[in-house]
């Protein structure tokens, strides 16, 4: 899943002061024994709200308050892994970091296990206990969303921004289709290649509405799983934040599935997902200039992952990449090469909030790549996003042709 993250620029961390009230951590984190770079970690303050997670290069940079600074402790986990704990305070302030996480040691289902549960039960119990896991009470989270599209090898496009996301609860709904969600715009960039004669193709819809409804915990989408007992295996427990975790295997036709559940209160803590093309079936047909093309759907990969606040779960993070394939109707050949790019990242957890978001009727029709706002330049320098990183420089060179994408950000 490393090709998930779009990258840009990547320098090694230090600690700095970024205001009088606001200090940025920034670093690298690297399994202990390997050096390899973990990617996807959560960091974190103890008991506070905010976070953030390591790129694809395993870097990071974490903006916290100056009481946090005083008085916090930074904790970083990731599934498999012991989870690491600092005093913030302690960290060397214009030192880089680099924060080395050990593997967490091997749980023997044996010791652990003293029932007969089986992958299928495990499951049930998990998706039956999504209303006692998972907030019952209005909640709002902050997000850091991000698309990148490429077509034919070249990526055309990039939009990053800051949202407020409210929902009611995580009842099941009575329709899976229907965001329930409402999503209310912060801040918005995005380059000049969202002009592309070819990016409208990708925004017939509202992309990151389709994304939130992709999340198959909050809209419930479990019911092939259940019934289909001897396509789930039982993979060896991993570790998460100190706790024993499920983790549970899944085939069902074109489909892989992984799933990772809390074994003490069975609630889902990672969902990876991998849809592949059957038979390259048509999922449409497009006219674009003068000729029609086949659209074959070809592959759609996900990654969710939660985190506990309050005795509660909620999104911590979201990757969704997905192809599409266009043959010329005439010719049969394959002229386009479509791939879209998404992150959505939760940097703040408001539960309980009295807050509401009236999503307007632009934003319902449209989405994101329609909202015009001017660009601050200064609300993006210290705010909790993913870090940017330097792995692919044909992505910069791509979207810069038509210029610098800090000039391109501010020319919409």
């Amino acid at each position: 899943m490393r090709k998930l993250l779009p990258v840009l620029y990547l320098y090694f961390g230090t600690l700095s002061l970024m205001a009088q009230n606001r200090i940025t951590i920034s670093g690298i984190l690297r399994d202990s024994e390997t050096e390899e770079p973990l990617i996807f970690a959560s960091i974190g303050v103890r008991d506070k709200p905010i976070g953030t997670i390591s790129n694809s290069s395993g870097a990071f940079d974490f903006h916290v308050g100056q009481q946090d600074f005083a008085q916090g402790d930074i904790v970083i986990s990731m599934l498999g892994y012991q989870t690491l704990s600092l005093k913030i305070s302690q960290l060397e302030i214009g030192v880089p970091v680099t924060f080395r996480l050990q593997k967490a040691p091997k749980v023997l289902d044996e010791v652990i296990i003293m029932d007969s549960l089986s992958s299928s039960d495990i499951l049930e119990i998990a998706v039956n206990k999504i209303p006692a896991n998972y907030a019952t009470a209005p909640f709002m989270l902050d997000g850091f969303y991000r698309d990148l599209k490429r077509v034919n090898g070249t990526y055309i496009s990039l939009l990053e921004a800051a949202l407020h996301i409210f929902d009611n609860n995580y009842e099941e709904p009575r329709n899976p289709t229907k965001l329930r969600e409402k999503v209310e715009l912060v801040e918005v960039r995005k380059s000049l290649g969202y002009d592309h004669a070819l990016s409208k193709y990708f925004d017939q819809d509202n992309l990151l509405e389709e994304m939130l409804i992709e999340n198959i915990v909050r809209y419930y989408n479990f019911p092939k799983l259940v019934s289909t007992e001897e396509q789930i295996n039982r993979l060896p427990l991993t570790v998460y934040n100190g706790r024993d975790v499920y983790a549970l295997d899944y085939h069902y036709n074109n489909e892989h599935l992984k799933v990772f559940i809390d074994a003490e209160n069975y609630a889902f803590v990672r969902i990876e997902q991998t849809i592949g093309s059957k038979d390259h079936a048509i999922s449409e047909v497009l006219r674009y200039k003068k000729y029609l093309y086949l659209d074959r759907f070809v592959t759609t990969n996900k990654v969710i992952e939660f985190k506990e606040y309050n005795g509660l779960y909620y999104l911590n993070y979201f990757t969704l990449y997905k192809r599409n394939q266009w043959y010329n109707q005439e010719s049969r050949s394959l002229d386009y090469d479509m791939e879209l790019y998404q992150e959505l990242l939760i940097n703040n957890i408001s539960p309980n909030t009295k807050k509401r978001v009236k999503s307007s009727a632009k934003m319902k029709k449209y989405g994101l790549q329609y909202q015009d706002m001017p660009y601050n330049k200064g609300f993006w320098e210290d705010y909790n996003m993913i870090k940017q990183t330097p792995l692919d420089k044909k992505i910069v060179e791509d979207l810069e042709l038509f210029g610098t994408l800090e000039n391109q950000f501010g020319d919409h």
